[in-house]
């Protein structure tokens, strides 16, 4: 019986020790593809780990850069900043010494009695006066552009009836108004008993620079309107004429500094860029707001918006 057992599980045994070495065979193929895999993606790691050190080391390296360059660009503003205030505070200088002697050119060329006879020195004192009025209001210009930059502190503010700022104002430039036969027309009857809390030579300041466009560039035998009105949100200031108007293109760049609008002047008036971007500036500084309406060929309104 015994040797019939053997016989008979002899099959068996050998089928399992065939399926011991099969399966044996199969666990070193699967480990010897695994190692493959593993250190396939182990080299695929190191090479990505050396791959993003580099790009660490040129981030590294850029970003000193970038640092040593801002570095050199803060110490470039610095000395851009100190220049130009050294500029400003030339400018200041050299233009209100030149003032003195231009008012006194200008009254001299006013007061000096000329034989109306004589019309060619009548005419060069003319253009005597003329060009000093030129340089006086680009002085006047550079003046005032320089105090709107050069100011930082705190703004002091008091209470002022706003009808004879505007009235004196607008006399500087009745001279020039008579010369092209414009008439300036005022309607201020809506602020005969205002009073405004703001800067009083600022807003001179901006109201002289509009009415000083205004007046620029009106034609001949043209008119200029100055009007005031009464609104929800204050007080509404309106200075208008009926000039060559001003063009989408050149609305959105007038206020900017050193602008020259493609409109030229009527009477071969000097412009400097200036005077429009002081108004938005100081106009800012005294929350004012500015808006404009102007078409070619229609004239233009800018309204000053002065909170009450």
């Amino acid at each position: 019986m015994e040797e019939s057992e053997d016989e008979m599980l002899a099959p068996y045994r050998e089928q399992l020790y065939i399926n011991i070495l099969l399966a044996f065979l199969v666990t070193v193929v699967v480990a010897w593809i695994c190692i493959i895999v593993i250190r396939g993606q182990h080299a695929r790691i190191e090479r990505r780990n050396a791959e993003l050190t580099a790009i660490n080391e040129q981030s590294e390296l850029r970003r000193l850069e970038l640092l040593a360059i801002t570095r050199r660009l803060e110490a470039a503003n610095e000395r851009l900043t100190a220049l130009n205030v050294e500029k400003d505070e030339f400018i200041s200088i050299v233009a209100h010494d030149l003032r003195n002697p231009l008012n006194a050119i200008l009254g001299l060329c006013q007061i000096v009695d000329i034989d109306s006879a004589n019309s060619e020195l009548k005419e060069i004192f003319q253009d005597i006066e003329d060009s000093g009025e030129i340089i006086l209001s680009l002085t006047k210009a550079l003046l005032d552009a320089s105090q709107i930059e050069s100011f930082h502190g705190h703004l002091q503010t008091r209470r002022f009836a706003i009808n004879p700022v505007i009235l004196k104002t607008a006399a500087f430039y009745r001279k020039q108004a008579e010369r092209k036969k414009i008439r300036m027309h005022f309607d201020l009857a809506a602020s005969e008993q205002l009073s405004v809390n703001s800067h009083a030579d600022w807003l001179a300041i901006c109201i002289s620079n509009l009415v000083s466009n205004a007046v620029k560039y009106t034609p001949h035998y043209g008119r200029v309107l100055i009007v005031s009105s009464i609104v929800d949100d204050g007080l509404e200031l309106i200075i208008e004429d009926n000039g060559p108007g001003i063009s989408f293109d050149d609305q959105e760049k007038m206020f900017g500094k050193f602008v020259r609008l493609s409109a030229k002047p009527t009477g071969n008036e000097a412009s400097t860029g200036l005077g429009l971007y002081v108004v938005k500036k100081m106009c800012d500084r005294l929350g004012i707001a500015i808006s404009v309406n102007s078409q070619l060929g229609e004239g233009t309104r800018i309204t000053l918006l002065l909170p009450l």
